[in-house]
């Protein structure tokens, strides 16, 4: 057999996707399967087979394990399911929760140390401190060997990290008049303590070094209005996730990441989803939300109503840690889920970065509501996360502000599977936030700052 091309691999993997939602409109639609049907299910399951085995090396699933369980108990004798059980061989079962800078930056750094052709990596904030450092060192050494690297890297984060933390940036150390002049008034606007007093920028040698790499391809010019974060590693990899690089987000502040490990078709997906080159599909156990961005401006905005119908189709609870709030229709959607009787837990960071007191005049609304719980975590959680009746999970890049949900690239995974690995362990972090929070019944919050921090881009 030749080898297949790209346009090959995207058709079978598009025939894939359309085979896994057609079964899942059948099982949603019939009680009973007559003898078309049952046929019409082989018949599809067979796609799958082939393109997953040529894919994978292995059967797998798209499936959440509701379905696949039906399906195995339904069709025993199929190839897709000779050589796994039940279960066993789930895509969902590929997807590593990463908890916290230490553990994420851990797993960054052990796949660009193994990577062998090719590093992609797409970000908002890349500060030059410790992390950001050593990231580029070990980069660095992965072009060395022969390993090809593309940085893209959003100058809008070129404010951020002029205004906050060390105030030193890696890649942008000369900011425009104007775009100084915006990072003085984010400076100002929020006061951290132990951030540096001056942003004057500091020569670093490796930047240069990585700049003039004939093995690495960065792209840092432009003002992309992307503020997703992902790398992917030998086209089969991806990590995902919050986590922007710089030393807060490796030692100080709670967020998560997502690993997706050895699968080249969750990679192409996301590539796919990323591009704008298809929709998503909800049937799947696994898929992303993407609000799509070219050339600085979006293209496509999927964050806010899939947020919005999470809300909707919420049936018991929904436990939402988040590190912004402030789009006033999600609120809205927060608030009717609440007066259906919903049960909704809320974490914010007792003390936000950025947008405190529009965090808390938000809260202060959400509060009027008997069944909305509202908790402050110790540390600064950078969270962007949503999960419903502990089965449905939606997290990644995307706030729930204005920004993220209008004017900003943002990327999610979207994983619908109660009984997966990942829900649990993430339900279980979630209840352990839960823990060591404080619940409040009333905030204070200064009502002109937060009208001002409703006006300001934040990240």
């Amino acid at each position: 057999m030749g080898i297949e091309t790209t346009q090959q691999l995207k058709e079978s993997a598009i025939a894939t996707l359309d085979a896994v939602k057609r079964i899942n409109d059948i099982l949603a639609s019939k009680k009973d399967l007559n003898a078309a049907d049952c046929q019409e299910i082989t018949d599809l399951l067979t796609v799958i087979q082939k393109d997953t085995q040529k894919a994978e090396k292995n059967n797998q699933s798209y499936f959440a394990n509701t379905i696949w369980t039906k399906l195995h108990a339904l069709f025993p004798d199929h190839p897709l399911f000779a050589h796994s059980g039940p279960y066993e061989t789930a895509l969902v079962e590929k997807i590593e929760l990463l908890i916290d800078g230490k553990d994420a930056f851990e797993k960054i750094v052990e796949q660009i140390r193994t990577a062998q052709k090719s590093i992609q990596i797409n970000i908002f904030i890349w500060r030059d401190d410790e992390i950001g450092n050593n990231i580029a060192s070990e980069l660095l050494g992965a072009a060395n060997r022969g390993v090809k690297v593309t940085i893209v890297k959003d100058r809008l984060g070129g404010l951020f990290e002029h205004a906050e933390q060390n105030k030193q940036s890696f890649f942008h150390k000369d900011l425009s008049f104007t775009e100084r002049m915006k990072a003085k008034v984010i400076d100002n606007t929020y006061v951290n303590e132990g951030e540096a007093k001056s942003a004057l920028q500091q020569n670093n040698p490796l930047v240069r070094q990585i700049l003039d790499h004939p093995n690495i391809r960065v792209e840092a010019n432009d003002i992309r209005n992307d503020h997703s974060k992902y790398y992917i590693f030998d086209d089969k990899t991806l990590i995902t996730g919050g986590q922007n690089i710089g030393d807060e987000y490796h030692k100080k502040w709670h967020d998560y990441m997502v690993k997706i490990v050895d699968s080249p078709e969750l990679v192409r997906s996301f590539l796919d989803r990323v591009k704008g080159a298809k929709a998503i599909n909800k049937d799947l156990a696994v898929d992303f939300g993407v609000n799509v961005v070219r050339n600085g401006i979006v293209q496509s905005r999927e964050i806010k109503p899939l947020v919005q119908q999470l809300l909707s189709k919420a049936q018991e609870e929904v436990i939402i840690e988040m590190a912004y709030f402030g789009d006033k229709e999600i609120s809205s959607s927060i608030k009717e889920a609440a007066a259906r009787g919903v049960s909704i837990k809320i974490l914010i960071p007792e003390k936000a970065n950025v947008q405190d007191d529009l965090n808390k005049k938000i809260m202060s609304e959400f509060l009027q509501f008997p069944t909305i719980e509202v908790y402050y975590l110790p540390v600064m959680t950078h969270a962007k996360c949503i999960m419903v009746d502990q089965k449905i999970s939606f997290l990644g890049s995307a706030n729930l502000n204005t920004q993220a949900t209008t004017e900003l690239g943002e990327t999610n995974i979207l994983i619908n599977d109660q009984q997966c690995a990942f829900t649990r362990e993430l339900l279980a972090q979630l209840q352990k936030d839960l823990r060591i929070s404080k619940r409040v019944h009333r905030v204070s919050f200064d009502q002109q700052k937060a009208s001002l921090e409703g006006a300001i881009s934040s990240k």
